[in-house]
């Protein structure tokens, strides 16, 4: 009896080495941002652009009620804290309203803390360079600062370019340039290799008055290309009619105002923690808050946002461990069969005494 529990336990422990024990399922946590503050009137201004403004806030409601009708426990938290991210399996940032709200430190540290622990996943969602006429001075390029930060601690080489990108209208904008959206007719969807299971069934997703995505590696803002592997992938992109479009002061790091071609509208990337991995997704438009990816018809254009947060969802959530190499197959397997074979002879030993 003793003999068959240890063997059992060591076939476990080799199993689970080579990530094959299969995880006991459960409802998995989607935090939604919702921080706010109180303001002297009363009124609560939240960090996320128009999250609860009267014609956004159906967008919201329709997303928390996906979520819960597709078995997750959906989680809208106050302050990106380490005790409301305790728990949760995903978690979703947006566009920002304005400088005031932007991340505290120590937010961002309890982010790159919380995702660093494995089996998590990120979506960062941004907005385009927009000067939106309520700002106290000329300033958009927060916006892209801010989820890059987020981006930049959780340990991703994807990044948000400081620019508003537009499309030409009727091939990937619908009704005006900046009402961009993914057009797979267009070459604006990727089904290559794992890309595929995010964008499955997807021809049109809205990104309205979006930014665009980049990459950073060794040190500095480069081109998306340079950081696509077998673990980076783009999802989304614009037409080869796509335009950048830039408002603010800030200079931009990788593209040029006025540059035209295809430019990626949001990126997916695996991120090894450990063993395993954890997931993000980077986006110049957001899931939440003023007209999203979410939207289903704009402009009379029949859309597709829904069933594309489930697919990237259902794989942010599904859990990888990191591939290990035959060689280390090999090692392992000798090392349980060893400690197995081992305990089997001091069982004999102490039988016989």
């Amino acid at each position: 009896m003793k003999r068959a529990v240890i063997f059992l336990l060591a076939t476990l422990l080799l199993l689970s080495m080579l990530g094959m024990v299969p995880v006991h399922s459960q409802k998995k946590v989607v935090a939604l941002d919702g921080t706010f503050r109180t303001l002297p009137d009363g009124t609560k201004l939240y960090r996320v652009k128009d999250l609860y403004t009267t014609g956004f806030a159906e967008l919201l409601r329709d997303l928390k009620g996906n979520l819960t009708v597709w078995g997750y426990e959906v989680r809208e938290i106050n302050g990106l804290t380490s005790e409301n991210l305790r728990g949760a399996d995903a978690l979703v940032v947006a566009k920002l309203y304005d400088p005031s709200v932007n991340y505290t430190s120590t937010e961002i540290s309890a982010v790159a803390a919380w995702f660093k622990t494995g089996g998590k996943f990120l979506y960062a969602g941004c907005d385009s360079d927009f000067v939106e006429p309520y700002y106290a001075a000329k300033v958009g390029n927060f916006k892209q600062d801010q989820t890059s930060q987020i981006l930049a601690a959780v340990g991703s080489s994807l990044r948000i370019e400081f620019v508003s990108v537009e499309d030409a209208v009727g091939f990937g904008g619908i009704g005006a340039p900046y009402r961009v959206f993914a057009n797979e007719t267009a070459g604006g969807v990727n089904r290559e290799g794992w890309a595929g299971t995010i964008t499955k069934g997807l021809s049109r997703v809205l990104f309205h008055g979006p930014a665009i995505v980049i990459g950073f590696k060794e040190g500095k803002y480069v081109p998306i290309d340079q950081v696509l592997d077998e673990n980076t992938m783009w999802l989304f992109r614009t037409t080869e009619k796509g335009a950048i479009v830039h408002n603010t002061p800030t200079p931009t790091k990788v593209v040029a105002p006025g540059q035209r071609g295809r430019f990626v509208l949001a990126a997916a990337q695996k991120v090894r923690v450990d063993g395993s991995y954890s997931k993000v997704v980077a986006a110049g438009e957001s899931i939440m808050g003023d007209r999203n990816s979410c939207t289903a018809v704009e402009r009379g254009v029949t859309l597709q946002g829904m069933q594309y947060v489930k697919n990237v969802l259902e794989w942010g959530l599904t859990v990888e461990q990191v591939p290990i190499d035959y060689m280390t197959y090999s090692i392992v397997a000798v090392v349980v069969v060893v400690a197995v074979v081992s305990a089997v002879v001091v069982l004999r030993k102490r039988k016989k005494k």
